[in-house]
């Protein structure tokens, strides 16, 4: 029974999510693009459409896994940028996650690299322990997918509170170029 009214929240609440997007002005992001946040000049933060709540998280009711993914083509890719990728809502565990993206990096001798996992309260750079799920990726070099092949995301185990799953580049790309960059998690419910 109680499964049955968590599943009837969820739909009025997806339901509401889905009727507020027909209110959006001609000027709004719309699909995955993307907004830079002014943060004082120091840094941008780029958010996609899942982080500002225009896209609902799917909300697994049993042992299900769902997917959850988010992409955007960055306009930068430098270790002053902060890609707030997607939210893990409350109550949700990650069993498995990939990243996949297009080639960020045209040079002969690539140096595109980032971290991924879920960013601290100031979404300044990746939380503690367990919620660094991978460093040193270079897929953005040559494009290509990453996989989980480490425990910290499945023991991170659920939250209380909303998390944002985010990519933070550590070394800049020897010659930067335009490209998607996606992550999908896969969330069951704790």
């Amino acid at each position: 029974m109680k499964k049955s009214l968590l599943a009837m929240a969820a739909l009025a609440a997806a339901g509401s999510a889905a009727a507020g997007w027909s209110r959006r002005s001609a000027d709004e992001p719309r699909g995955h693009e993307l907004r830079a946040l002014d943060v004082g000049g120091l840094f941008a933060n780029y958010q996609t459409q899942n982080v500002k709540g225009l896209v609902p998280s799917p909300i697994a009711m049993g042992q299900e896994a769902v997917p959850l993914r988010a992409e955007i083509t960055p306009t930068s890719f430098t270790t002053a940028d902060v890609l707030e990728m997607l939210e893990i809502p409350p109550g949700m565990e990650v069993v498995d996650w990939t990243v996949d993206t297009d080639d960020l990096d045209s040079n002969g001798t690539p140096a595109a690299v980032f971290k991924l996992g879920v960013l601290n309260a100031g979404k300044t750079d990746l939380d503690t322990g367990n919620n660094i799920w991978k460093t040193g990726l270079t897929t953005a070099q040559a494009g290509g997918v990453a996989r989980m092949d480490t425990v910290t995301a499945i023991r991170a185990g659920a939250s209380t509170s909303r998390r944002i799953v985010g990519i933070i580049p550590t070394t800049n790309p020897a010659t930067f170029q335009s490209g998607k960059i996606a992550v999908t998690v896969w969330l069951k419910a704790a």
